[in-house]
């Protein structure tokens, strides 16, 4: 939301709020897509989507300005790449998940959790395929180079300006 932030001013907030907005909205396509490929009862997947709008978190952070609706929309983003991907587990679809994971690590700390299992369903997903090891660690070591490249930025950067990657308030 930074690069919106600039369009506002300190007493209106309204073009940030908008752009969180847009990725609510957003976010409840993904959830009604992971809703219609997995649920069939139509009823069950009536209450899941309805369950997951009315939750406090997600009405109450749509409209703030912060960072969390934006990590919201990447981890369902995630969750949705990752059903395609056990689906089909090719590389395109693990590149996609690696660029998400690394842009949620840009987004916030929290996805540094999401790595080591993502990292185990590339390995579980190629392992039952029946391919070789060989290809299963280079697949691994491409899902970790793309996951660096993108989300290492800011630990960086906090490593060169506080000498340790994770920076915080407390």
């Amino acid at each position: 939301a930074l690069p919106f932030f600039y369009f506002d001013n300190v007493h209106s907030q309204k073009i940030t709020q908008l752009f969180s907005l847009l990725l609510a909205c957003g976010n409840l396509y993904l959830l009604y897509l992971l809703c219609k490929k997995r649920l069939e009862n139509t009823l069950v997947r009536n209450i899941s989507f309805l369950l997951a709008v009315s939750l406090h978190s997600f009405v109450t952070f749509s409209l703030y300005v912060s960072n969390d609706t934006l990590a919201y929309f990447i981890g369902t983003w995630i969750f949705y790449a990752l059903h395609n991907y056990i689906r089909k587990p090719d590389v395109k679809n693990e590149v996609i998940i690696a660029a998400l994971l690394g842009l949620g690590l840009l987004t916030k700390g929290t996805f540094l959790a999401f790595g080591p299992p993502l990292g185990l369903v590339v390995i579980l997903s190629l392992w039952k395929k029946e391919v070789p090891v060989k290809v299963i660690v280079g697949r691994l070591v491409l899902f970790g180079v793309v996951t660096f490249l993108l989300g290492s930025y800011k630990y960086l950067e906090h490593f060169y300006a506080e000498h340790r990657f994770i920076a915080h308030n407390i």
